[in-house]
C-alpha cells in the first residue's frame, strides 16, 4: 500500500482495499475519519485500530475457530506476545462472501459492560450519535 506521509493506516486501507469492506462499515469509518479530521487534538472517533482492537500491535496474530453465523462467518484472531498467544481472542471479524468475494462486515471485540462497545459497527454508531449531540 502507498501512502503520503499524511495519511493514517485506516485511510490507506480505506482507499486501496475499500472493496474488502461492507459499504455500511466504510461510510461509517470515512465519517468518522473526517469528524476526526475536523477537531485535530479532540478525541470525537476512533481512538485505536479498529481492526486489531488495540493501541499497540502485537508481534503476530494467530487466526483461531471460524464459526458460521447465519450466512456471515466469524473468525477469532489472537495476538501472540512475547511468544505466548492471547487467551482470548483479540478481534473477531465478521465476514460475508459477497459476489464471490469475502469481505468484512463488521469486527466485534468481546463481552463488555457496555454493549455498545462489543463491535465496530456499533462503537461507530454511537460515536456519530455523541458528535451530532455536541454540534446541536
Amino acid at each position: 500500500m502507498k501512502s503520503n506521509s499524511r495519511e493514517s493506516a485506516l485511510e490507506v486501507t480505506l482507499r486501496e482495499k475499500r472493496s474488502s469492506f461492507s459499504p455500511e462499515l466504510v461510510k461509517g469509518l470515512k465519517e468518522d475519519l473526517a469528524a476526526s479530521k475536523k477537531s485535530p487534538g479532540e478525541i470525537v472517533g476512533l481512538d485505536s485500530d479498529p481492526f486489531l482492537n488495540a493501541q499497540d500491535i502485537a508481534e503476530r496474530y494467530l487466526v483461531g475457530n471460524v464459526t458460521p453465523k447465519g450466512d456471515h462467518y466469524l473468525v477469532e484472531v489472537f495476538g501472540v506476545w512475547n511468544g505466548q498467544k492471547n487467551s482470548n481472542p483479540d478481534v473477531v471479524p465478521e465476514l460475508a462472501l459477497e459476489n464471490g468475494h469475502w469481505i468484512f462486515t463488521n469486527f466485534h471485540y468481546g463481552k463488555t459492560d457496555i454493549p455498545v462497545n462489543e463491535n465496530l459497527v456499533s462503537v461507530l454508531q454511537v460515536l456519530k450519535k455523541d458528535r451530532q449531540k455536541t454540534s446541536k
